[in-house]
């Protein structure tokens, strides 16, 4: 819900940039309306799935409604800075996505967007008590003579026990032997 609202928001940012007030009135986004009905599902004390899913529909009905608006702003031949094309490409490629998963009747999606501002960002599940799940990259790096190298790094979930051989055999070309330690955890 609170990345369909910001994703929202964007939208009629966008509308409020592109449009000109010599072109009469500005396009209706329900702004207000779609605020409230955002409001009154984050708000409850207890949100019953048919609910939550009924207001993520309205949700996507605004996002659907202004992205129609861009696009016919767009076709007048009104261009769209570079700060703004990106965000729209990400809304729509956000708004794709939660789509499929609302049609579905599904949760999980391949690649999915959990953030606006940084897309790249997946969620890491780590199974901790204190936060079962993680934002942010994955490293593997190795120490060679209190010189830190990066091995890898990625946004996406991996399991490190397949890239360890290429690790190692990467090790023995560079440096002509095979390293004294390793330290990795049990799998």
């Amino acid at each position: 819900m609170e990345l369909l609202n910001e994703g929202r928001e964007k939208l009629e940012h966008i509308i409020t940039v592109l449009h000109t007030p010599t072109d009469g009135k500005k396009p209706r986004t329900y702004c207000r309306k779609a605020r409230k009905d955002y409001l009154n599902i984050i708000r409850a004390k207890k949100n019953k799935a048919k609910k939550l899913r009924h207001g993520i529909g309205k949700q996507l009905q605004y996002l659907a409604r202004d992205q129609r608006y861009i696009a016919d702003l767009l076709q007048d031949g009104r261009q769209l800075a570079h700060k703004y094309q990106q965000q729209l490409s990400v809304i729509q490629q956000m708004y794709a996505q939660q789509k499929y998963m609302y049609d579905h009747h599904i949760h999980r999606i391949e690649h999915r967007i959990v953030n606006l501002c940084q897309p790249f960002l997946r969620p890491l599940v780590r199974g901790k008590v204190k936060a079962p799940v993680e934002f942010g990259a994955k490293l593997d790096i190795s120490v060679i003579n209190g010189m830190v190298r990066l091995e890898q790094q990625s946004f996406e979930t991996y399991n490190e026990s397949t890239l360890l051989p290429q690790e190692i055999e990467r090790y023995q070309d560079r440096y002509g032997h095979y390293p004294e330690r390793m330290l990795a955890d049990k799998i």
